[in-house]
């Protein structure tokens, strides 16, 4: 494959990741969902509470996928 089909594919993926985890917002009503790699790059901000949501395998993924909840502190 060449280096432009990669970029694609990852970007697709990508999105397509976004958008169901988007769709787990809707289920468990929270206006903030991260993966467990976003949240990695995020955990350390202050004023933020970051919650473990749970692990669930998204529509149209065969891996588990770890979701976090983020919140600002009050």
């Amino acid at each position: 494959m060449n280096s432009l089909v990669i970029r694609q594919f990852w970007l697709a993926s990508s999105i397509n990741v976004a958008a169901r985890i988007q769709e787990q917002c809707k289920k468990f009503d929270k206006p903030i969902l991260l993966s467990q790699e976003a949240m990695e790059k995020v955990k350390n901000l202050p004023n933020y509470i970051i919650e473990h949501v749970g692990e669930f395998v998204l529509r149209g993924r065969k891996k588990s996928t770890e979701l976090y909840s983020v919140l600002p502190k009050k």
